[in-house]
């Protein structure tokens, strides 16, 4: 005889009376494959396989973004792989570093003292779509001017040898209830 024991079933619209935070949606994608780009800060590129489509049941609901970089590096040392968060085509204004004089902002990065290096990276954010109509979430990145090409999922020179990693990467989206 088959038994399911749960502390809890969350319905599909959502906790109800006060409670809040219940996950109710999940969208997610994986990356197993690599992507470089020589994109500028000023026209990141769209990370093929790196988008979900999350449509909100509620307007007043959250959106909780889950971006997991596998390796990331630049094909020249010591310059930055750059990371930016989109929704609908735009950058989230909110899901970078504050204007603070000449320096870049984005949503996170990673930078080596030379191609042969890389380290995952990861970025959580919680978005407020303030919508019920299909939104898109993608990760989008750029290169460190005179860094080559930002490198996803391999380091930067990509040899041939078992000390260069391939790894995966993850996006994820969720819809969290208010």
């Amino acid at each position: 005889m088959s038994q399911l024991k749960v502390n809890s079933i969350v319905p599909v619209g959502g906790l109800s009376g006060s409670a809040n935070g219940g996950i109710i949606q999940v969208v997610s994608v994986v990356k197993t494959d690599t992507f470089t780009t020589t994109a500028s800060i000023s026209s990141p590129a769209a990370v093929t396989g790196m988008a979900c489509t999350i449509t909100p049941s509620s307007n007043s609901n959250k959106i909780l973004i889950l971006a997991n970089v596998g390796s990331s590096s630049a094909t020249n040392g010591d310059y930055a792989a750059r990371f930016h968060l989109y929704k609908g085509g735009s950058e989230i204004s909110g899901a970078k570093g504050d204007a603070r004089s000449s320096r870049t902002r984005m949503a996170f990065a990673a930078r080596h003292s030379n191609s042969g290096r890389y380290s995952s990276q990861s970025m959580t954010y919680l978005d407020t779509p303030a919508t019920t109509s299909a939104t898109t979430y993608q990760l989008y990145m750029s290169v460190e001017p005179s860094g080559g090409s930002a490198c996803l999922n391999r380091s930067g020179n990509d040899s041939d040898q078992e000390a260069f990693s391939t790894t995966i990467s993850t996006f994820t989206v969720m819809e969290v209830t208010t």
